[in-house]
């Protein structure tokens, strides 16, 4: 007797249940591969084409929560917010203990502004993965967007603790600091920041903008000038650096800086700005 997957027979059954599984098995392998596609095209910036090997994977497998996250990540990243929550949803639907979903949909919820939808999140994130610093350093950031600087810093604090070398965590937590008005803590983790990455230039930027807050005109011209190094097409940086040195004195090295702004933005609000302060200065 000829056996068939549409047999009645033990044997014809068995088949077809082994028919089943092999055809099963190949469409979550097709699905994986299309996922390796799609990240792919990710990396090289082709948003829509990741977008099309991601829905081909959940196509083949519509329980791969892999594939729900990594499209959810290209839609977000292409600014379509509900789309991506969506596939970020459907992905802790599948898989509740998948810390990456939950994170995700939080830094969905984080651009559009969304902090206490952000923070629940990032703290169920941080619940599944307790030692997940990219969690903590973006629940810090909700933090800060509500204004609630004090668990803001405790965050980035855990966040140092587990990435001791972490410039960016120094860095926010530093801004928490700032927006607490803690000049001297928030110059402290500036320097840190500033140690561990050194031509980051808008750490200068923030640590100028504290020295200025404290009159502290020397360390604001040295911190614009390492950024000016760094950034020499900033029209306001000039701009910041003349008047500083306006304040102290140095009438020519103001105008210097005030002249380079001219150039660099002829007819913007910074390049008006420097012409007044040029005119001004004699």
């Amino acid at each position: 007797m000829r056996c068939t997957p549409g047999s009645r027979t033990l044997v014809g059954g068995a088949v077809l249940l082994v028919w089943t599984c092999h055809g099963c098995s190949r469409a979550k392998t097709d699905a994986t591969k299309y996922v390796e596609r799609g990240n792919a095209y990710y990396e090289e910036g082709d948003n829509d084409s990741a977008i099309t090997a991601y829905s081909m994977a959940i196509d083949r497998n519509p329980e791969n929560a892999e594939a729900y996250i990594r499209r959810g990540r290209a839609f977000l990243r292409a600014g379509s917010r509900p789309l991506a929550i969506a596939d970020f949803t459907k992905a802790i639907v599948l898989k509740p203990d998948c810390p990456e979903a939950y994170y995700r949909r939080g830094i969905a919820y984080f651009v559009m502004s969304k902090w206490d939808d952000a923070a629940r999140d990032f703290t169920k994130a941080i619940e599944v993965k307790p030692d997940y610093a990219e969690a903590y350093e973006s629940r810090g950031g909700a933090y800060s967007g509500k204004g609630d600087y004090d668990r803001a810093i405790a965050d980035y604090t855990k966040v140092i603790g587990l990435k001791p070398d972490d410039a960016e965590a120094y860095h926010d937590r530093g801004n928490a600091y700032y927006f607490k008005r803690d000049h001297d803590r928030a110059i402290a983790d500036y320097t840190k920041a500033i140690e561990l990455k050194p031509n980051d230039a808008g750490i200068y930027l923030s640590r100028a903008s504290v020295y200025s807050c404290k009159g502290d005109l020397d360390g604001k011209i040295a911190d614009y000038t390492r950024f000016i190094k760094l950034t020499p097409a900033s029209a306001s940086a000039y701009l910041n650096r003349g008047s500083a040195y306006q304040r102290k004195g140095l009438i020519e090295k103001a105008r210097s800086d005030f002249r380079m702004v001219i150039t660099l933005d002829p007819y913007g609000k910074a390049g008006e700005r420097a012409k007044k302060k040029l005119r001004d200065s004699y």
